[in-house]
């Protein structure tokens, strides 16, 4: 309906851009802006609008060059809305593998606009790819302050927490995130591993079960699987789960990391099923298992 009332707006005024530029954006929105930024003009006159909604359309594309370039002429235009620009900067550089653009972008939205929750959401994650996991964790919390239902921030939070040691907290964390949006595969398998640390076996089979039905083909969540199976008594059904996934896997590129994973742990259990410890009458000692 949005899109509709901006397209009659447009052919209204065929000289004002605010038109063009809401079509573009409800076009982002429904994930239907291909080939919509070419239509768009970015003429010297183009409004901020027109300019930052052409750029998300283009990050859309994976056109990461002109994304950058409409941007910039974005936040040019409009100083004071540029944090918008910024923040989506530093998506881009952050992809396109430029960590400290990355940062420096992220840094001067929040100068900006310290309290915009996806700028504190972006500004976290690159604190966590920085080993700054105490500053992360404070973005992510200053993210929930502004959307308490923000299961993003929350997943984040429940990965630094399990990785620190902490998967009480953690499960905390990804129970809430799944309470808030239960159709996030990525967080059903997290919360598994989790549960795998905590020893809840059966939590983490039904963990690893919920991710696997939203994406049957989905590596971690079977390889997590693979390892309930085996922490449960059933080293067979684990190394054969483990080669079920690279078979899955055979078309990746060399190299692939889950099917690397899985070949190493069956091959640790391989290991570790050969060794045997046994004793004889005289007490001698023969192959002992680690």
């Amino acid at each position: 309906a949005a899109r509709d009332a901006f397209e009659r707006g447009a052919s209204a005024d065929p000289e004002a851009d605010l038109g063009p530029a809401g079509v573009l954006a409800a076009a982002v929105l429904l994930g239907e802006s291909e080939g919509l930024e070419e239509e768009a003009g970015d003429g010297p006159d183009a409004s901020f609008d027109l300019l930052f909604a052409r750029g998300l359309a283009a990050l859309q594309a994976q056109e990461d060059g002109e994304a950058v370039r409409s941007l910039r002429q974005a936040a040019a235009v409009d100083p004071f809305r540029g944090w918008l620009c910024w923040r989506s900067l530093s998506w881009v550089a952050e992809i396109t593998g430029h960590p400290e653009e990355a940062w420096t972008y992220i840094e001067m939205a929040h100068a900006a606009n310290p309290e915009d929750t996806w700028t504190l959401y972006q500004r976290g994650r690159l604190q966590t790819q920085r080993d700054e996991d105490d500053e992360a964790m404070s973005s992510f919390r200053a993210a929930l302050d502004q959307e308490l239902d923000f299961p993003d921030a929350l997943v984040a939070m429940g990965a630094l927490a399990s990785e620190g040691g902490d998967p009480d907290s953690a499960e905390r964390y990804f129970e809430r995130a799944l309470s808030i949006d239960p159709a996030r595969p990525v967080v059903h398998a997290r919360r598994g591993l989790n549960f795998l640390v905590l020893g809840e076996l059966g939590k983490a089979e039904a963990a690893f079960g919920a991710a696997l039905t939203l994406n049957p083909d989905m590596a971690s969540a079977r390889n997590g699987m693979a390892w309930w199976q085996y922490l449960s008594g059933d080293s067979g059904q684990a190394q054969a789960s483990f080669a079920e996934l690279v078979d899955i896997r055979r078309n990746e590129a060399e190299g692939d990391a889950p099917s690397q994973y899985a070949e190493t742990q069956s091959a640790r259990i391989r290991d570790h099923e050969s060794k045997e410890f046994w004793r004889d009458r005289f007490d001698r000692v023969g192959r002992v298992g680690n």
